[in-house]
């Protein structure tokens, strides 16, 4: 019984070490030279313009990381109801079910799943986490579909600058002028105008970034990292709860 979930808690934990990862290379991204930053001035008054432009691709590795992330939560789901059904069945060969309908989820559960795991789990999968599109479970649904096209291709991120900081300008007179941060629209590029004379960049700064799933996809628009953590919450309170349930069925009566 003490190694019951114990595949699903290693999991767990493999996917949030892949999403540390991600974020430490993302922060380090945006500190490199991830973003050019150019000053022009206006041929006919002292205005200037401050032009930043993300000047790299982003790292095809990222998505592998998120690729990782998303498989080993999907394959924790997947090991909680393996484990159920072994200690029920003595086999493994179920899966978490996971469907577009409540129908299709019901339809699923009831022509297979029902053999090889108890009512009580059953009834937790139908009334309670609802994994399908338009049930509780919606998050769960798209965490399984993400899962799925990372099989076939790259989730490759986009990637958007949503604020400069630090950036350092110097006048004519040798004097620092140190720019408030400077909050964007998420884009990949954005300008803004300063009034001066004979301006230079004494300092880039650096750059806020997110990368963001791709519209279309299911939590298109979506920051990456957040999202993979939440994801990454749901799954662990998932695997309790059936833990929590099953457990209660294998006590003596």
């Amino acid at each position: 019984m003490s190694e019951l979930f114990h595949g699903s808690r290693l999991k767990i934990k493999r996917a949030n070490e892949h999403i540390d990862d991600l974020e430490t290379r993302l922060r380090e991204f945006a500190a490199g030279d991830a973003y050019s930053l150019r000053l022009e001035p206006h041929p006919e008054d002292r205005r200037y313009v401050l032009e930043a432009t993300i000047a790299k691709a982003v790292d095809p590795e990222f998505a592998l990381l998120v690729g990782d992330a998303l498989h080993n939560l999907r394959a924790a789901l997947d090991f909680s109801i393996c484990d159920i059904e072994f200690a029920f069945t003595g086999q493994r060969s179920a899966s978490f079910p996971v469907r577009d309908s409540m129908d299709e989820l019901k339809t699923a559960v009831n022509g297979g799943l029902v053999r090889k795991i108890p009512p009580k789990i059953i009834s937790l999968l139908l009334d309670t986490i609802q994994p399908c599109f338009g049930g509780n479970g919606q998050s769960v649904w798209c965490l399984h579909k993400l899962e799925i096209i990372d099989k076939h291709r790259l989730l490759l991120p986009h990637m958007q600058m949503n604020g400069i900081f630090n950036v350092c300008l110097e006048d004519e007179k040798g004097k620092k002028i140190l720019l408030p941060p400077w909050i964007v629209t998420p884009s990949r590029s954005a300008s803004r105008e300063f009034i001066g004379r004979n301006l230079k960049i004494a300092n880039k700064g650096h750059l806020g970034m997110a990368i963001f799933f791709e519209e279309g996809l299911p939590m298109g628009g979506e920051s990456i990292v957040p999202t993979l953590r939440q994801f990454s919450e749901l799954v662990r309170g998932i695997v309790a709860i059936i833990r929590r349930e099953f457990l209660i069925t294998r006590r003596p009566q």
